[in-house]
């Protein structure tokens, strides 16, 4: 037993005596690999976080840039207005300064030479609406032979904001209204206002075109075909027929109305109004209603490039009765 333990004794002390092993290398280099590591992941979330940023602030610019768009829009609209109102108020005084004259209560000034004046030079308000809105986005009242800055002489509310609006009114009241064709029987009346118009020897050769949509001929065949286009009923597609497609394109009915040589419907046609469009790669048909925009016309067969550039200005689809001569 005695020996056993002095074995024991003597193992455990030659342990103790032995010198410690020297540690491993292969660890070398950890700290600088963790380092790296979290620097790279920090760089990522805070390029990450300035995108973002960068972001956020170039759509908070833009949100802001359109709600000050959207209002300025909405004030350019609503001073319009107000300035053709004056027009009319304008008008209604002059007509109750007249009637004021008319039962004996006359005022310091003539009424009826002012009625008479307004109604002789045409005074029509949008004409001058460029000059009146100046002062609303700079604060400045300026005219031919001279200006005013309105804030130095202590008027407020004139060009107090950053940016501007530009108002272009287009008066519809000299137009052409061709939803006037969208009845059953379009009315001789407005057929021969539209034939007035278009049917001018100075717009013979750019009344046509081949096939609907204003295909008109190509540049490789201009000079062959310009000044006689040709249609799919076959024959010249001069200015009657081109104004003919028009009324079948939108009027009420499914039959053709050919026009007659004095320019008039001819109320008992047979023919079939989708004639001409039967040969198209397009599908399009007569809309047989009203339009909704100018450029529908477009889709008429005959109506070509030309055609529009022409009379786009003339016509309209609002309903503004018959055309005013002074405002065409």
């Amino acid at each position: 037993m005695l020996d056993f333990i002095a074995r024991g004794t003597y193992r455990l002390l030659e342990t103790l005596d032995r010198p410690a092993r020297t540690p491993s290398t292969s660890s070398r280099g950890i700290a600088l690999i963790l380092a790296l590591v979290t620097i790279a992941i920090v760089s990522a979330a805070v390029v990450q976080y300035s995108y973002s940023t960068r972001v956020n602030l170039s759509m908070s610019v833009n949100s802001r840039d359109k709600l000050k768009s959207y209002f300025l829009a909405r004030s350019g609209m609503s001073l319009a207005r107000l300035l053709l109102n004056f027009q009319y108020a304008l008008k209604n005084e002059a007509d109750r300064a007249m009637r004021q004259e008319d039962q004996g209560n006359v005022g310091s000034c003539n009424p009826r030479m002012i009625s008479t004046a307004m109604r002789k030079s045409n005074f029509q308000m949008y004409q001058y609406l460029d000059l009146l809105m100046r002062p609303f986005n700079s604060g400045k009242l300026e005219t031919p032979v001279g200006g005013i800055n309105l804030s130095e002489a202590g008027v407020e509310g004139f060009g107090k904001f950053a940016g501007r609006f530009d108002v272009d009114i287009e008066p519809e009241s000299g137009k052409l209204n061709v939803n006037r064709f969208a009845q059953p029987k379009p009315e001789q009346e407005d057929v021969q206002s539209l034939c007035s118009l278009v049917q001018d020897s100075r717009y013979t050769e750019i009344a046509g075109g081949n096939g609907p949509g204003g295909a008109g001929p190509g540049p490789q065949d201009e000079d062959e075909s310009q000044d006689e286009p040709t249609g799919a009923t076959g024959g010249s597609l001069n200015q009657q027929r081109a104004i003919q497609y028009i009324v079948d394109y939108i009027d009420l009915n499914e039959t053709e109305l050919p026009l007659t040589d004095q320019c008039t419907l001819d109320e008992q046609g047979s023919g079939d109004e989708e004639a001409p469009y039967s040969d198209s790669e397009l599908d399009i048909t007569p809309r047989n209603a009203k339009l909704t925009h100018i450029e529908e016309l477009y889709q008429v067969y005959g109506v070509s490039e030309g055609f529009m550039r022409s009379f786009e200005e003339h016509l309209t689809v609002y309903p503004v009765g018959k055309p005013n001569a002074n405002m065409a």
